[in-house]
């Protein structure tokens, strides 16, 4: 079932699909020593070619095939690219998900992170109808933790040696969820 995350905006920012032109931000993201140390992402020094080919083929082959969305953080005032916002390993007979999230160091410090997740989950949660919606954040990224927090997320667990930071060693993190008031039968309803 492919997924069909529509644009979702606030005051404050907009989520929609990366597009070409946007390969510098993400050059950048993936360069940052943050994002480096603890993104989920398995990128090893992308090429811009590289970049290219994942905003025009295979991002959205995932929203097709109903396996991941990807999407921008942009300003809503400027339309920067402020960060990445990932929701993946979408199960539909589970109706579940789990979420990722990376900021820009431009985009670090107002809430965009909050902002995003929160969008994007009420989305997912309501008309998309999914029951439930994870993240794990390395118990060093505090940050991480308090984005989720804020955007209604519940502590759960901590996954022993769940990541390997972009060092090479293995980190804990703590699983967070939220989970629908309402639960619904069938996805898209």
């Amino acid at each position: 079932m492919q997924i069909d995350l529509p644009v979702l905006r606030s005051e404050q920012i907009s989520l929609e699909p990366f597009r070409p032109g946007d390969e510098e931000a993400l050059m950048e993201g993936a360069a940052d020593p943050l994002v480096k140390q603890f993104a989920l992402l398995g990128w090893r020094d992308p090429l811009r070619e590289d970049f290219t080919r994942f905003i025009t083929e295979d991002w959205p082959a995932l929203r097709t095939a109903g396996r991941a969305a990807v999407s921008s953080i942009r300003d809503a005032a400027s339309d920067a690219v402020l960060g990445y916002l990932v929701l993946f390993d979408v199960q539909p007979t589970q109706r579940r998900a789990e979420v990722g999230y990376w900021l820009l160091p431009s985009g670090r410090g107002r809430g965009a992170a909050t902002e995003a997740v929160r969008l994007v989950v009420d989305w997912a949660l309501g008309d998309f109808g999914l029951h439930r919606v994870q993240a794990a954040a390395d118990v060093e990224n505090v940050a991480s933790q308090r984005v989720l927090e804020r955007a209604g997320f519940e502590r759960e667990a901590i996954l022993r040696s769940f990541s390997v930071r972009g060092d090479g060693t293995r980190a804990d993190n703590m699983l967070f969820s939220r989970i629908s008031a309402e639960p619904r039968h069938e996805l898209g309803t």
